[in-house]
């Protein structure tokens, strides 16, 4: 401990030093100087000594003023405290918790209580306290009142009662006085009750408001005021301070310098301050505000270890018992960075009684605990000491200052900014306060005790007596989760006893969760069963023989039996491995619905590769991606698909609905792979701009089919709507699922598959039974079921759904249909193999806030962990890791991603994905499902990475910057938007880069600047005529190839740089030993080489390493790792913003001064810029000869990088590059100013339909967090719409068409054009929309039909084209009609004419 922290302990403690010659005086309260405190005193005293005698001579006036007190004007008002304020202004209604003040209650019960001499003893004490007889006016001054009338306590004699009525009584007792609100305007401020008792004891009543006094001036009055009870003769020194005296004083010190100081200090760390815990809550109090009391005791014995282990740590217990508070904080909030609202009880040492008197002398301090989640306690408890002494040192200005300047910076005005409260009572025992049990104790015994506070939300407070530590949690109820404050001070007192008998306890990991919690978790992940050790095909083929004639898929109006599926998957699987297809080899499957998938799917495994689905429907760039990456050379698609995709030339095609394989053997195949081989690869979004491929296994597939199957019940007699696409892993179960038990696969066209009518139809036709799909297509199932309740599918019996929230009104909207069927909640990332979390969905309470997740299903083991890979408690959210036999093998050909997601928990041993979600466990067992951790979000069911999409919209060369959000709620109507920066290629110089000194400004313009360059200033055009000499040509030169192939890249592809690629690049700037010193490929000013290399490397963008800042050591040939920051465009150049934001890295030259100043001295820059010039033409050299491109820029914003790569003040940033794989075929320039059909269409051509935002909002920049990071959250709260505005609508049934959209879409108005999807449409709404132009326009219209009408302008023609055809139709039926009964007619008359021949 050094003198500073020394004498700030000894201030809190009010010990007092003062310098005597060469002795040191100290004056401190009894008990405060401890043996401790002793031994530093002396080790210091020197120090001490000097400081003392310096301040002394430095200024003569005390820092405290002493004053004289003033009794003339001792019942004039005065100002309430800064804390009173906050105590008096919030209790009124319009506050949160505006209907408590701050408030003490107790109940004693005791024997042979002598009430008029209790009561007597009271009045003295009215007598004797100034604040015992004081008001607040409603202009919020304070007065102590000069006579009040003797107090008289209520009583209540209940001795002649029933048990029941004396519980009753009791009972309203507290409930009316427990949270009484006493009015401050009048006297008194309290009240006393008692209540006589059947067995002879008297319950005493004591409700306190707090305005005006604090926890120490409480503890003194019950002190004064039972001593005095039990002996009337007590003598108490009078007393001539007041605390109107006091609260003068402290006010005149804010004139002081110290105090202005301080006032600087808090205003520069409010903005540093982290938010208040963020706890688990149940959703607020319901009613009025009422607060729960919670206590505990640490044993006499265990509190002094505790201190002893303490002091051997040079800790105080109070920082000791701060931090192990903040420890359960953060185990039962968002983690280990918050704001802490720390209560002090401070009397500044202005008169001699100032102990003596009541009074709020209550002091705050906002404690900002930041500190990592795997740092050791003792580590985080030192911080948290080190930033507590160092706010004491700034103590002159109040906490209630701090938290209104923090409001004004967080624009943060309603509701509790800092509600979580630690209120240390240690150093009143030390300044001879008695503790309040102590006091009460003499009284009888304590039954009941509560505190309250508004804007409170849990207070705990730390007190020692003769038994121990007494711990109290006041918390308000309802607030939080039942049962969750419990939890947590058991949890403290826990960890406050392993503290005082552990010592891996101040080193280790701490587990706070409780032991009951943590065997509920292993109970719910003990789903251990035997996998069988068979392959999927072979589950299939299984049923063949038992029956082949039963039907195995329906499909287009075409049926295939067991048999002939079994046969035609044969001469697949023959003619695969006949072209090379073996194990852990990658087939794929690009095809629209039909028979032709299931076909695909098992002939691949009967081959023993894996297959790999693509959707047909994405780019032309992206399919070529895709089949590239997972290095496909053999495709099974469709022939209409064959003969209209755009495909490269290096894979081989065969059509499964062609003649292809129509003379292939048909023989069954003996496999060729093994449970432990992949089944199929599945490509998901990727954050880093590219997709992953998820590698599943066979044993993995094979655990979860027979798991879901025996769960559902699955057999013969059971048919399974197959509507999902073959790219989402939910297609895998209508596949292999249904045919291993023997079922039948029923598949919608391909043309109808999102219209609910089509299914309908299908399943009432072949009585389909089993669903499986995202929520989003029941919800469009039930939507056409409640427009046409006739067209219920009486045979489905069994729903699952995944991929997506679940609306929580939807199973009961699908029961009101179908009120028998059963339905199961079910979840999972693709990385775990389909379903790994299962939840029957029974009863909905309409209070839920979503379906709850679930319980791991077999072989599934579901973990909710913190920061530091520890078990949440039930309640508190972390992120969701899995294991268990469903995890993938990893991402293809990515093991940088691989490593990262799949991890060894370095406790367990347990192989772990780190899926990326959030959420909780809850009392039941069951989890619930908060959302993301990441910026992936669920659209329709479809896993987007919001990066991937930003990536390929960050590469348009008109936008500097961008951003993309989801908008709506997840479970409801979600879509994309998209927030651009377009880059102004006019824009002023001086805006973002200065025009250096004594440059043209007339050459900022582009064709001046062209013209400038065409005149060829750098040739000498003076030299004609003079003799010259022709130089042989070079050819054959290799560093003349090497020149002629040198060339700046300014746009770059996406795909990863290969490592080897980049280390090529560097080598040539390797340095090579020569004895002692090094040399390199190029030269340096004295061979010292004072320029060093830095590099910014994208995520994801270099093959084998992580995102961030690296130093290139030239010595050993390695990048050393700094850290993650990356910097944004901004740092360049509005011009160079397009080709930084496309490449993969930066590369920076950067000199260190200190390494040539010495030898050259103002010369040194010079030489530094020469030898990164000789370098970056070394770099470019190496670039063209490893397949790289590199884009050489000049400026740029040193500040900005100078952090992120660790530079000190010798270090000059001299030279940049950014690189990447070049793109030989950039895309030319966009014409035309940047607008959201631009955005549209650039997008379309990279990415599926599905990632295209709807929604392009052009911004002129993005906002920032605090520390520079992209504010999404800002994003997500602005109003947006479509730069573009289309016109409005044009006919009057445009105008109707338009009014039912507009009404179902929620939108206030819908242009003509406006495409239904980019206003957030979802496959819900247009079946809703179906129904209502069926219901109010009399249209016959079809899902499918809004699907590819999704205008109004389409869609009102497509109507009014319908209508035409109607009306024709009708026109030719009553002709017809007409016609035939002319026909008739004249068969009669004929007939009749025929009679009278």
């Amino acid at each position: 401990m050094n003198v500073t922290q020394l004498l700030n302990e000894l201030a809190q403690q009010n010990i007092r030093l003062a310098a005597d010659g060469d002795d040191l005086t100290v004056r401190a309260p009894r008990g405060a100087l401890t043996p401790w405190l002793r031994e530093q005193l002396q080790q210091h005293k020197p120090a001490i000594l000097a400081l003392l005698r310096r301040d002394v001579r430095a200024d003569a006036q005390p820092a405290v003023p002493r004053v004289t007190p003033d009794l003339a004007a001792r019942h004039e008002p005065f100002p309430l405290t800064d804390i009173q304020q906050a105590y008096w202004v919030g209790r009124m209604s319009e506050f949160d918790q505006g209907d408590v003040s701050i408030h003490f209650y107790v109940e004693v019960d005791g024997k042979s209580i002598d009430l008029p001499r209790l009561e007597a003893a009271w009045n003295r004490m009215v007598r004797r306290h100034d604040m015992l007889h004081s008001v607040v006016a409603a202009d919020g001054r304070q007065r102590i009142l000069e006579q009040v009338p003797d107090y008289r306590f209520t009583v209540a004699d209940l001795r002649a009662r029933a048990a029941a009525e004396v519980d009753a009584a009791l009972a309203a007792v507290r409930d009316e006085l427990s949270h009484q609100v006493l009015p401050n305007d009048r006297w008194p401020a309290f009240e006393i009750r008692a209540s006589l008792l059947p067995d002879g004891a008297t319950r005493l009543h004591l409700s306190v408001d707090l305005v005006n006094m604090d926890g120490g001036s409480l503890m003194l009055l019950l002190d004064e005021w039972t001593r005095v009870y039990f002996d009337p003769t007590t003598a108490l020194e009078p007393l001539e301070l007041s605390y109107r005296d006091y609260v003068l004083a402290e006010l005149e010190l804010r004139k002081s310098p110290a105090y202005q100081q301080s006032l600087a200090y808090w205003k520069q760390r409010v903005p540093q301050l982290p938010p208040a815990p963020e706890l688990v809550t149940a959703g607020g109090p319901r009613g009025r505000t009422r607060f729960v009391h919670k206590t505990a005791k640490v044993e006499r014995a265990t509190w002094e270890r505790l201190k002893a282990a303490a002091t051997a740590r040079d800790l105080t217990v109070s920082s000791v018992l701060a931090a192990a508070y903040a420890e359960v904080l953060a185990a039962w909030g968002k983690g280990p960075d918050f704001t802490l609202n720390v209560t002090l009880f401070n009397r500044l040492p202005v008169h001699p009684q100032v102990d003596a008197i009541l009074g709020d002398f209550t002091s705050m301090i906002l404690l900002g605990v930041e500190g990592s989640a795997h740092a050791e306690f003792e580590a985080r408890a030192r911080a948290i000491q080190q930033q507590l002494w160092h706010d004491l040192e700034h103590h002159e200005v109040s906490g209630i200052e701090v938290l209104r300047e923090l409001a004004r910076v967080r624009q943060q005005y309603a509701g509790a900014i800092m509600p979580i409260v630690f209120t240390n009572m240690l150093n009143l025992g030390a300044k001879g306060f008695a503790p309040l049990y102590t006091a009460l104790g003499r009284l009888g015994s304590v039954e009941f005790i509560l505190t309250q506070t508004p804007q409170v939300w849990l207070d705990y407070q730390v007190h020692e007596d003769a038994e121990g530590l007494r711990l109290t949690w006041d918390a308000v109820e309802g607030l939080f989760p039942p049962g969750m404050v419990d939890d947590m001070l058991a949890a403290h007192c826990r960890l406050l006893r392993r503290l005082a008998d552990d010592e891996q306890a101040w080193r280790g990991p701490l587990l706070l969760t409780p032991p009951d919690q943590l065997a509920r978790y292993e109970a719910a992940n003990r789903t251990e069963a035997a996998i069988p050790d068979v392959l999927l095909h072979r589950l299939f083929e299984a049923q063949v023989p038992r029956r082949p004639d039963h039907p195995a898929v329906i499909a287009g109006g075409r049926t295939l039996t067991y048999a002939e599926l079994h046969r035609r998957a044969c001469q697949v699987g023959n003619r695969l491995r006949a072209l090379g297809a073996v194990p852990d080899a990658l087939v794929a499957i690009v095809m629209e619905k039909g028979w032709e998938q299931v076909v695909a799917a098992l002939g691949i495994h009967m081959a023993g590769a894996a297959y790999v689905p693509i959707d047909p429907s994405v780019p032309p760039a992206r399919l070529h991606w895709l089949l590239a990456h997972a290095e496909v050379k053999l495709v099974l698609t469709q022939s209409h698909l064959d003969a209209r995709l755009e495909w490269p030339a290096d894979v081989q095609r065969l059509r499964v609905d062609g003649d292809d394989f129509a003379r292939e053997d048909d023989a069954p195949l003996a496999p060729a792979q093994r449970p432990g081989d992949l089944a199929y690869v599945l490509y998901t979004s990727g954050s880093t701009g590219q997709p992953k491929g998820v590698m599943i296994e066979q044993r993995s597939v094979v655990n979860r089919m027979l798991d879901v199957n025996q769960r559902a019940g699955v057999g013969p007699d059971d048919r399974c709507l197959a509507l999902t696409a073959l790219h989402h892993d939910l297609s895998v179960w209508d596949i292999f699922g249904v045919l291993a038990a023997g079922a039948t696969i029923v598949v919608p066209d391909a043309a109808s598959v999102r219209d609910p009518a089509h299914w309908t139809a299908l399943m009432r036709r072949e009585r389909v039974s089993l669903w499986n799909s995202v929520p989003a297509f029941l919800e469009m199932l039930v939507e056409h079921l409640e427009h046409s309740p006739g067209d219920v599918p009486e045979a489905l019996r069994w729903v699952i759904l995944a991929g997506d929230w679940i609306p929580v009104g939807l199973p009961d909207r699908l029961r009101a249909h179908l009120p028998r069927v059963a339905m199961v909640a079910s979840g999972g990332p693709t990385e775990t193999t389909i379903w790994d979390i299962w939840y029957p969905i029974g009863a909905v309470d309409p209070a839920w806030r979503s379906i709850p997740y679930g319980k791991p299903l077999t072989n599934s083991r579901y973990h909710v962990l913190d920061a530091a890979l520890r078990p949440c408690p039930t309640h508190v959210p972390g992120e969701l890791w899995i294991g268990g036999a469903g995890l993938a093998r990893g991402y293809w050909r990515d093991e940088a991603r691989t490593a990262a997601a799949f991890v060894v928990h370095p406790v367990t041993g347990e192989r772990l994905y780190r899926s990326g979600d959030l959420g909780r466990w809850l009392p039941d067992g069951n989890i619930e499902f908060l959302g993301r951790a990441d910026n992936q979000v669920k659209v329709g069911g479809v896993r987007i990475e919001l990066e991937e999409i930003e990536a390929e919209l960050g590469r348009h060369p008109q936008v500097r910057a961008c951003a993309v959000i989801a908008r709506g709620e997840p479970g409801g109507a979600r879509h994309l938007v998209a927030f651009v920066v377009p880059h102004e290629a006019e824009a002023e110089p001086e805006a973002d880069a200065p025009r250096p000194h004594g440059a043209d400004p007339s050459l900022d313009d582009p064709a001046a600047k062209l013209e400038f360059k065409l005149r060829h200033h750098e040739l000498r055009s003076d030299l004609a005529g003079r003799p010259a000499v022709a130089l042989p040509g070079a050819d054959g030169d290799p560093l003349a190839a090497l020149v002629a192939a040198r060339r700046s890249h300014r746009s770059f592809r996406p795909d990863p740089v290969p490592l080897a690629a980049l280390a090529g690049l560097l080598a040539g700037l390797r340095a090579h030993r020569e004895g002692d010193l090094t040399r390199r490929g190029y030269p340096s000013a004295g061979s010292l080489y004072p320029v060093q290399v830095y590099m910014f490397v994208k995520p994801g963008r270099v093959e084998g390493l992580d995102g961030g800042a690296y130093h290139y050591d030239p010595v050993e040939h390695r990048l050393v790792r700094l850290g993650d920051d990356l910097p944004d465009a901004g740092i360049h150049a509005p011009v160079n913003r397009p080709a930084f934001t496309a490449a993969a890295f930066s590369l920076l030259l950067v000199g260190q001064r200190r390494a040539i100043e010495p030898l050259y001295g103002a010369q040194a820059r010079d030489f530094c810029l020469l030898e990164a010039g000789y370098a970056s033409q070394l770099l470019m050299l190496a670039a063209a000869r490893h397949g790289l491109g590199l884009c050489p820029i000049g400026g740029l914003d040193d500040a900005a990088v100078r952090g992120p790569l660790a530079l000190d003040d010798g270090h000059v940033v001299l030279h940049s590059h950014v690189g990447g794989l070049p793109d030989v075929h950039p895309a030319p320039p966009q014409a035309g100013p940047l607008g959201p059909t631009a955005l549209r269409a650039w997008l379309r051509t990279r990415l599926p339909e599905a990632m295209v935002p709807a929604t392009y909002v052009l911004v002129d920049a993005l906002p920032r967090t605090a520390n520079g990071k992209l504010d999404r959250k800002a994003l997500a709260a602005r109003s947006v719409a479509d730069t573009d505005a289309p016109a409005p609508a044009a006919s009057g049934l445009e105008e109707r068409v338009a009014a039912i959209v507009a009404d179902v879409l929620r939108v206030d108005r819908l242009e003509r054009d406006q495409n239904f999807f980019e206003l957030g449409a979802t496959s819900v709404h247009l079946v809703r929309i179906a129904g209502r132009l069926r219901a109010e326009l009399g249209c016959q219209v079809t899902v499918t039909t809004l699907f590819r009408a999704a205008t109004v302008r389409v869609l009102a023609g497509q109507l009014e084209l319908g209508a035409a055809d109607e009306a024709a139709a009708q026109i030719h039926q009553q002709a017809q009609g007409r016609v035939e009964a002319r026909l008739a007619a004249r068969a009669r008359r004929g007939g009749r004419g025929g009679d009278h021949a």
